[in-house]
Protein backbone atom coordinates (compact mmCIF):
# COMPACT_ATOMS: atom_id res chain seq x y z
CA UNK A 1 0.00 0.00 0.00
CA UNK A 2 1.30 3.54 -0.84
CA UNK A 3 2.59 5.41 1.99
CA UNK A 4 0.42 8.50 1.01
CA UNK A 5 -0.45 11.46 3.46
CA UNK A 6 -3.84 11.58 4.94
CA UNK A 7 -5.73 14.30 3.31
CA UNK A 8 -7.74 17.12 5.51
CA UNK A 9 -10.99 16.64 4.20
CA UNK A 10 -13.25 19.82 4.33
CA UNK A 11 -17.21 19.60 4.17
CA UNK A 12 -18.56 21.10 0.69
CA UNK A 13 -18.42 25.18 1.18
CA UNK A 14 -22.09 26.77 0.77
CA UNK A 15 -23.00 27.96 -2.69
CA UNK A 16 -22.65 32.07 -1.63
CA UNK A 17 -19.44 31.58 -0.18
CA UNK A 18 -16.79 34.09 -1.65
CA UNK A 19 -14.31 31.71 -1.51
CA UNK A 20 -14.35 29.64 -4.99
CA UNK A 21 -12.32 26.50 -4.92
CA UNK A 22 -9.55 25.67 -6.77
CA UNK A 23 -10.98 24.27 -10.45
CA UNK A 24 -8.97 21.07 -10.31
CA UNK A 25 -9.53 20.19 -6.85
CA UNK A 26 -12.07 17.20 -6.99
CA UNK A 27 -15.41 18.02 -5.34
CA UNK A 28 -17.48 16.40 -3.04
CA UNK A 29 -21.26 15.76 -3.54
CA UNK A 30 -23.55 18.33 -2.41
CA UNK A 31 -25.25 16.76 0.20
CA UNK A 32 -28.88 16.46 -1.37
CA UNK A 33 -27.63 13.62 -3.88
CA UNK A 34 -27.22 11.52 -1.06
CA UNK A 35 -30.06 11.97 0.70
CA UNK A 36 -33.09 9.39 1.19
CA UNK A 37 -32.20 5.46 0.36
CA UNK A 38 -31.72 4.10 -2.71
CA UNK A 39 -29.21 3.80 -5.56
CA UNK A 40 -27.41 6.70 -5.82
CA UNK A 41 -24.95 7.78 -8.71
CA UNK A 42 -22.38 10.52 -7.97
CA UNK A 43 -20.11 11.94 -11.03
CA UNK A 44 -16.47 12.11 -10.37
CA UNK A 45 -14.37 13.89 -13.56
CA UNK A 46 -11.34 12.09 -14.32
CA UNK A 47 -9.39 11.08 -17.38
CA UNK A 48 -6.59 8.44 -18.39
CA UNK A 49 -7.40 6.29 -15.03
CA UNK A 50 -7.50 2.89 -15.43
CA UNK A 51 -6.94 0.71 -12.46
CA UNK A 52 -6.90 4.01 -9.44
CA UNK A 53 -8.43 7.13 -9.18
CA UNK A 54 -7.22 9.41 -6.80
CA UNK A 55 -10.40 11.84 -7.66
CA UNK A 56 -12.84 9.25 -6.98
CA UNK A 57 -11.04 8.03 -3.73
CA UNK A 58 -11.46 12.13 -2.60
CA UNK A 59 -14.70 12.16 -3.25
CA UNK A 60 -15.19 8.62 -1.90
CA UNK A 61 -13.75 9.84 1.32
CA UNK A 62 -15.88 13.40 1.49
CA UNK A 63 -19.08 11.59 0.90
CA UNK A 64 -18.14 9.00 4.04
CA UNK A 65 -17.34 11.99 6.28
CA UNK A 66 -20.67 13.46 5.42
CA UNK A 67 -22.17 10.17 6.00
CA UNK A 68 -20.61 9.46 9.80
CA UNK A 69 -22.75 12.98 10.39
CA UNK A 70 -25.69 11.46 9.77
CA UNK A 71 -28.55 9.06 11.03
CA UNK A 72 -30.16 6.15 9.30
CA UNK A 73 -33.56 3.92 10.34
CA UNK A 74 -33.40 0.52 9.83
CA UNK A 75 -35.69 -2.09 8.93
CA UNK A 76 -37.30 -2.25 12.41
CA UNK A 77 -37.47 1.11 12.67
CA UNK A 78 -34.34 2.24 14.84
CA UNK A 79 -33.03 5.22 14.11
CA UNK A 80 -29.66 5.51 14.98
CA UNK A 81 -26.02 7.30 13.58
CA UNK A 82 -24.05 5.85 11.28
CA UNK A 83 -20.72 4.63 12.20
CA UNK A 84 -17.69 2.84 10.21
CA UNK A 85 -19.11 -0.50 10.57
CA UNK A 86 -21.87 0.55 8.56
CA UNK A 87 -20.30 1.17 5.35
CA UNK A 88 -18.53 -0.84 2.56
CA UNK A 89 -16.34 0.44 0.01
CA UNK A 90 -16.28 -1.80 -3.04
CA UNK A 91 -13.45 -1.56 -5.88
CA UNK A 92 -12.81 -3.30 -8.72
CA UNK A 93 -9.49 -3.10 -8.43
CA UNK A 94 -6.42 -4.06 -5.82
CA UNK A 95 -4.87 -0.56 -6.79
CA UNK A 96 -7.79 1.52 -6.42
CA UNK A 97 -8.66 -0.60 -3.17
CA UNK A 98 -5.04 0.56 -1.57
CA UNK A 99 -5.73 4.40 -2.61
CA UNK A 100 -9.47 4.08 -1.32
CA UNK A 101 -7.67 3.11 1.98
CA UNK A 102 -5.29 5.89 2.14
CA UNK A 103 -7.93 8.39 2.19
CA UNK A 104 -11.11 6.67 3.75
CA UNK A 105 -11.29 7.07 7.74
CA UNK A 106 -9.93 4.38 9.32
CA UNK A 107 -12.13 1.50 10.24
CA UNK A 108 -13.81 1.66 6.90
CA UNK A 109 -14.06 -1.66 5.15
CA UNK A 110 -12.34 -1.54 1.54
CA UNK A 111 -12.18 -4.21 -0.65
CA UNK A 112 -12.57 -6.10 -3.66
CA UNK A 113 -16.20 -7.82 -5.11
CA UNK A 114 -14.73 -10.85 -4.01
CA UNK A 115 -14.10 -9.63 -0.55
CA UNK A 116 -17.51 -8.58 0.51
CA UNK A 117 -19.15 -11.32 -1.47
CA UNK A 118 -22.71 -12.23 0.32
CA UNK A 119 -22.04 -9.03 2.67
CA UNK A 120 -24.36 -6.49 3.20
CA UNK A 121 -24.13 -2.83 4.99
CA UNK A 122 -26.70 0.11 5.12
CA UNK A 123 -24.52 2.16 3.14
CA UNK A 124 -22.28 0.43 0.33
CA UNK A 125 -20.16 2.45 -2.11
CA UNK A 126 -18.99 1.09 -5.51
CA UNK A 127 -15.93 2.91 -7.15
CA UNK A 128 -15.13 2.20 -10.85
CA UNK A 129 -11.88 3.68 -10.98
CA UNK A 130 -11.46 3.90 -14.73
CA UNK A 131 -12.08 6.71 -16.77
CA UNK A 132 -13.88 4.69 -19.38
CA UNK A 133 -14.61 1.07 -20.16
CA UNK A 134 -11.79 1.56 -22.83
CA UNK A 135 -9.20 1.95 -20.05
CA UNK A 136 -9.90 -0.70 -17.85
CA UNK A 137 -7.68 -3.28 -17.37
CA UNK A 138 -8.70 -6.42 -18.75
Amino acid sequence: MPNLPKPRLRRPRRADSAVAPHPAEPQAPRVEQIDGAGLRWVPVAHDGREATSIEEATVVAALIEDLLTRCWTDPHGVTRPLTVEDVLVVAPFNAHVATLCALVPDGIRVGTVDKFQGQQAPVVIYSMASSSAALAPR
